[in-house]
């Protein structure tokens, strides 16, 4: 629901959201509208699937990416919690990581403390 007095975009009262893909087309569909200054997420995700989080399965995911260098990414998980932390060289791979741990089983929410440190010395 768009609300036109306050800018703010939220589910139905009373909506439980079990895809977290529903959190990167919202801020997607807002963040380019005229006069937006900003998304805020207060958006809760919770997870139909009871399993354990494997951190193992994360990391091989991780690693399985072309498009990531997973080797200065730390995955840590407490609960339905995984925590990203480390070093990547674009926002590209900080993005792909964080949609990657979104995408385990049993994920509620996802802390991506991941830096973007890119090498300018290659830059002529």
């Amino acid at each position: 629901m768009f609300d036109d007095k306050n800018e703010t975009v939220s589910p139905n009262v009373g909506d439980i959201i079990y895809c977290s893909s529903f959190i990167f087309t919202v801020k997607r569909s807002v963040n380019n509208l005229t006069g937006v200054r900003g998304v805020t997420n207060n958006i809760n995700i919770i997870s139909d699937s009871r399993e354990e989080i494997e951190k193992i399965d994360i990391e091989d995911v991780l690693g399985r990416n072309w498009s990531i260098n997973a080797n200065d990414i730390e995955v840590n998980v407490s609960g339905n919690k995984v925590t990203l932390s480390g070093k990547v060289s674009s926002w590209y791979q900080r993005d792909g990581a964080e949609k990657i741990a979104w995408n385990a089983p049993g994920v509620e929410v996802v802390d991506n403390e991941l830096l973007v440190e890119c090498d300018y010395s290659s830059i002529d």
